[in-house]
């Protein structure tokens, strides 16, 4: 049996009995109906589509960012959850504080941003392109000066430079590297095609990165892959680069009693030097 009930306060409407449902009509047309687990259907739903302070339904607009928040909605500053779909931006944006200086962003462009203190730490670009300020840490925990932190990984290129006394020309001066945190593997290719007036001793200078002041940078010695061409020839040539600085000093093992530098005269106008060394940066 259905009832319907009034008070000062309430209006009931009651549909006992199994599978019975509250159905409201219009034109004689079923238009919306609850049923006895309370859903509410109905043909269409709308929310107004010009009030800002409402969350509206489909087919309705809201012209101010909505914002799931504990505080006051209308506070641009609030800490909480905010959707905006302006005619400029768009995106979704979340706040840790009043002050807004931690905040995670989600754009139209589908670039993803994290900031912390006020400072951008993190952002993920809409082409996957992974950036963090102070590193990423490979294992557990979260110290940015752990030694597992990666805090640099770069590629490039460098021109090596003899170092000597006259004047050299180059018909080759290429070098490349790779970088990871401190550890740097460069690569060089010389190719002489002139000299005048050679003097001193010979080293190589140029190098991306400057070598870590202390004992380890004398156990980076550069690798020569090709020597070609020199004055006289030298089985043992040896390269070594220096503390804190960006050149190397090249040497040959002239006796049993250690080595010496190589002399300028050694270099012709066709030496070829091709190497490779790997040592830590500061």
């Amino acid at each position: 049996m259905s009832t319907i009930k009034s008070s000062a306060e309430n209006l009931t409407l009651n549909a006992d009995g199994a599978n019975n449902d509250i159905k409201f009509q219009s034109n004689g047309s079923e238009v919306a109906s609850i049923d006895q687990a309370g859903t509410v259907t109905a043909t269409t739903f709308t929310g107004a589509a010009t009030d800002a302070t409402k969350l509206p339904l489909a087919g309705g607009s809201m012209t101010n960012m909505l914002w799931v928040t504990g505080t006051n909605a209308n506070n641009a500053n609030n800490v909480g959850l905010g959707i905006w779909g302006g005619t400029t931006s768009q995106g979704i944006y979340a706040r840790g504080n009043a002050a807004s200086t931690n905040s995670f962003g989600l754009d139209s462009t589908g670039t993803t941003t994290f900031t912390q203190a006020g400072t951008e730490r993190v952002k993920i670009s809409s082409a996957g392109v992974l950036s963090a300020s102070a590193g990423i840490e490979l294992g557990s925990g979260l110290d940015a000066t752990a030694a597992n932190t990666l805090d640099d990984y770069e590629q490039g290129t460098w021109t090596p430079t003899l170092t000597i006394g006259g004047t050299v020309g180059y018909g080759t001066r290429e070098g490349t590297y790779t970088k990871v945190g401190n550890l740097v593997n460069a690569t060089f290719a010389i190719v002489i095609n002139s000299i005048s007036s050679l003097s001193s001793t010979v080293g190589i200078s140029g190098f991306p990165f400057t070598v870590r002041g202390d004992s380890t940078a004398d156990s980076s010695p550069i690798q020569f892959g090709i020597v070609r061409s020199l004055a006289t020839d030298y089985p043992n040539l040896r390269g070594y680069l220096g503390a804190g600085g960006t050149a190397s000093s090249l040497s040959v093992q002239a006796t049993n009693a250690g080595h010496t530098g190589l002399p300028g005269t050694a270099i012709t106008a066709s030496t070829i030097l091709y190497g490779s060394v790997v040592y830590n940066s500061t």
